[in-house]
């Protein structure tokens, strides 16, 4: 399940992060009053992007 915010990245045992792209993405849909529902495909577009990359 998708939520609001992309996926943290692990960055070692204690500590996480996240992409500034993803997170300006989403905060610039959230700012020009975009519905949960699109934000959350917005989200699941980033993490499949991401996951391309990975590949």
């Amino acid at each position: 399940m998708f939520g609001l915010l992309p996926q943290a990245i692990s960055l070692g045992a204690n500590s996480v992060g996240y992409f500034k792209h993803e997170l300006t993405a989403v905060l610039l849909a959230m700012a020009t009053g975009k519905s949960q529902d699109e934000i959350k495909l917005l989200v699941k577009s980033l993490v499949e992007q991401r996951r391309q990359l990975a590949a």
